[in-house]
């Protein structure tokens, strides 16, 4: 199966050439494992994290890693060897990753971009940079790669591994591959036991596998304190806001918040699209409620304290959804009304406000069925109804209350990005 999978995959890297070298003209060479001098650190952790969410992922892990001195915890008699000089090597696949990673101040020592999952590419990028470890964060399973660690006896671990539905029945259709691929892991890192029932259900050796929590809620909380002076700011209008969002959406959460408008005149709200270049296409759409939008990478303080004209903003920037969700009465988490997986939930309840989503929530649907049950967020499946939640988000008691239950679900859950640090480290690899 690897022979037939390294088969198709340099056919379709020839036959795709072209467009590939347009479409990711920025670290075209790192991606064919093409790495500066400067980025060949001294016998690096790897950690890759594709894109914006994973990079959210991985950020508490690499701090955790990057503070740890006296290592091992009271309990273990190991040693770490030189922990304190430990290299991070930060890889994404996407620019809005790298530039993520890059305004979180990620404590990683280096970027690149990874290389694609080619045998050459791969074999001349570990040839380079050398890991003496490599972390895959979330979903991140690439056959080649893991092989050729494998072979090098370089050992790989998964953290914040989630198994969504969707990647579920594609694995299940062809398990003795994916067993195989999975084996090559030292260990497997998930978010909770669904996630490990399922790798079981494959033929993964329970041994293997840790629930050890989302790493996310970690880095959540560290994020939060951020957004104290936006929550600050007083404010003349309720806000509402939809995050993340898909074509065929915009329209729904238009419609929705024309309704809204004819009950609570002064209310705004911010649409920010999960793919910024798609904002002017958005803010067009607004001429069907007869609203006129705005645009803006968003200064919080600029448009909240002065700029109260407007009724519509178009966000068209990455990294600044976190913050907004917590200044908002509800929101509206994109990607669920139209079948791209959701958003994370948990974000908007950090800060204790409601959210209404879709159907479509294979990638959160833990996280979306435990919230559903409790009351912290409903699923709706029509403008009217979103327009009806926002409006009930206007109420004291239901914001009160939806506060509480996430802060008690919140209260049960962290630790994970310590956790995982703890299992890696604590690996004969790195230990006298």
């Amino acid at each position: 199966m690897l022979n037939l999978y390294s088969f198709l995959t340099s056919a379709a890297y020839a036959a795709s050439y072209p467009w590939l070298k347009s479409k990711y003209a920025v670290g075209f060479d790192e991606r064919r494992g093409i790495y500066a001098k400067e980025k060949c650190l001294d016998n690096p952790i790897w950690v890759h994290a594709v894109s914006v969410g994973e990079v959210q992922a991985a950020i508490p892990f690499i701090s955790e890693v990057k503070k740890t001195k006296n290592f091992p915890p009271k309990n273990s008699p190991k040693k770490i060897s030189g922990a304190d000089d430990i290299k991070i090597l930060l890889s994404t696949t996407t620019q809005t990753g790298a530039n993520f990673a890059g305004q979180m101040n990620a404590e990683c020592d280096a970027h690149i971009y990874y290389p694609w999952d080619l045998k050459r590419f791969v074999s001349r990028a570990l040839d380079s940079l050398k890991p003496r470890a490599y972390i895959s964060v979330e979903t991140e399973i690439w056959p080649q790669m893991l092989a050729e660690l494998r072979a090098r006896n370089i050992p790989a671990f998964l953290i914040n591994g989630r198994i969504s539905d969707k990647s579920f029945k594609r694995m299940s259709a062809f398990p003795s591959f994916w067993r195989s691929v999975f084996s090559c892991f030292t260990s497997i890192m998930v978010r909770d036991g669904q996630d490990a029932r399922r790798l079981e259900s494959l033929g993964i050796l329970p041994e293997k596998i840790s629930v050890t929590g989302d790493c996310k809620i970690d880095a959540m909380r560290e994020r939060k304190s951020q957004c104290a002076h936006l929550q600050a700011i007083e404010r003349s209008a309720p806000i509402f806001v939809a995050g993340s969002t898909h074509p065929g959406e915009e329209e729904q959460v238009i419609e929705a918040f024309g309704i809204l408008r004819s009950k609570i005149p002064g209310a705004k709200l911010m649409i920010v699209p999960r793919h910024p270049e798609r904002a002017r296409e958005v803010g067009g759409m607004t001429s069907q409620i007869g609203a006129t939008a705005y645009y803006s990478e968003f200064d919080g303080v600029e448009f909240l304290s002065e700029k109260n004209t407007w009724e519509f903003l178009i966000v068209d920037r990455i990294g600044v959804l976190f913050c907004l969700y917590g200044i908002a009465e509800s929101v509206f988490i994109g990607g669920s009304l139209v079948p791209k997986g959701g958003q994370n939930l948990m974000e908007p309840a950090l800060f204790g406000v409601p959210a209404c989503h879709g159907q479509y929530m294979s990638d959160f649907r833990h996280v979306s069925d435990e919230f559903c049950s409790l009351g912290i967020s409903k699923i709706i499946y029509t403008a009217e109804e979103i327009a009806d939640f926002w409006l009930g988000g206007m109420d004291e008691n239901f914001r009160r209350e939806t506060a509480r239950l996430s802060e008690n679900w919140f209260a049960e859950r962290g630790g994970a990005a310590e956790k995982c640090r703890d299992i890696i480290l604590l690996k004969k690899r790195f230990t006298d």
